[in-house]
C-alpha cells in the first residue's frame, strides 16, 4: 500500500485527504476548505487558486477508488452537497465524487444540527453507510473504524478514525490533535500514522504540552508520523513541538511527498501585504 496526500494545509489548504493506493483503492476525507477569516482577512487569491486545483485533484482521484470514507462531517472532510464554499463546489459536483463508490462515513448519532443536516444529505446515495466502531473486510484489506472520539479539545464534536491493514497498516487520526483517540492508535500500532497536530494558535502553552508528550509517546507505536492539518497553520509550527519534530519519523504531508510546505493560510498577511 502506497499513500498519497493529496491536499493538507502544508499544500496551501485546510484539507486532510489522501489516497490509499493497493489492492483496494481508499480515498480518506475527501474534501477541502478555506479559514473564512485569517488575521481578520479572506482568503488571498492564491488561496482560491489552489483550492480549486485540489478539489479536481480529489475529483480525479475518486473516479480510482474503490471505497471512500470520512471521519465526519466538518467541510474540510468531505465534499458537501451544496454549491458554494468560494464557488468551488455544486450537487453535481459531489455527486461525481461519490457515484457508484460504497461511502463509510461518521455516524449521524451524536451530531450537531450542522453536521446532521451535511450527513442526511448523504441517506440518498444507495451505497452510504454508517461506520462507527464497526470493521469491513474487502478485497483482503480490513478496514477497522474506532468509535467516536473528541475533535482534539472540542468534546461535542466526534470524529472516528480508520486503520487499513494489509502488507502493512496505516491509520489515518483526523483531528484528534494529540488529545483524543490515543488509545485506539496504540491498539493499532501503525506503520504510519497521518493526524492532525494541535492548533497553536487557539490552545495555551499547558494543552500544547499535553498534546507533545501524547504524540511523543505515539512515536513508539508506529514508523512514520504524517503531521498536519491543525497543526501547520503558523509558520514556526515546529518550534510549538520542539520534541516532537526532532525526530526523523516526523514529517508534513508536503515532505512526505518530497515538496516544500505552502502555508498560505499562515502566509495570508504577506500575501495581501505585497
Amino acid at each position: 500500500m502506497d499513500v498519497i496526500p493529496l491536499a493538507f494545509d502544508s499544500m496551501g489548504v485546510r484539507s486532510m485527504c489522501c489516497f490509499i493506493k493497493g489492492e483496494l483503492n481508499i480515498l480518506i476525507d475527501p474534501g477541502v476548505s478555506l479559514a473564512p477569516k485569517r488575521f481578520e482577512l479572506p482568503p488571498h487569491e492564491l488561496e482560491l487558486e489552489q483550492l480549486m486545483k485540489k478539489r479536481q485533484l480529489i475529483r480525479e482521484y475518486a473516479r480510482k477508488a474503490d471505497i471512500i470514507t470520512i471521519s465526519h462531517w466538518h467541510n474540510d472532510h468531505h465534499t458537501p452537497f451544496i454549491t458554494g464554499l468560494y464557488n468551488s463546489v455544486t450537487p453535481q459536483l459531489a455527486a461525481s465524487v461519490y457515484r457508484e463508490k460504497p461511502v463509510l462515513a461518521k455516524a449521524i448519532k451524536g451530531l450537531n444540527f450542522m453536521q446532521k443536516k451535511r450527513a442526511r444529505s448523504f441517506l440518498n446515495h444507495q451505497h452510504f453507510e454508517q461506520c462507527d466502531g464497526k470493521t469491513f473486510s474487502f478485497q483482503g484489506v480490513t478496514l477497522t473504524f474506532s468509535p467516536p472520539v473528541a475533535h482534539g479539545t472540542f468534546k461535542k464534536i466526534p470524529v472516528v478514525m480508520v486503520s487499513i491493514k494489509a502488507e502493512k497498516k496505516i491509520v489515518h487520526a483526523s483531528d484528534i490533535q494529540g488529545f483524543s483517540g490515543i488509545s485506539f492508535i496504540k491498539k493499532e500500532h501503525p506503520d504510519i500514522l497521518i493526524m492532525s497536530g494541535p492548533p497553536a494558535y487557539l490552545l495555551t502553552p499547558e494543552k500544547l504540552h499535553e498534546a507533545e508528550s501524547n504524540i511523543l509517546e505515539l512515536l513508539d507505536y508506529c514508523n512514520q508520523l504524517i503531521l498536519d492539518h491543525h497543526q501547520v497553520r503558523d509558520l514556526t509550527f515546529k518550534e510549538t513541538l520542539p520534541e516532537v519534530w526532532k525526530s526523523p519519523k516526523v514529517k508534513t504531508a508536503a515532505e512526505y511527498t518530497g515538496h516544500l510546505n505552502i502555508l498560505l493560510e499562515a502566509r495570508r498577511k504577506e500575501l495581501y501585504s505585497r
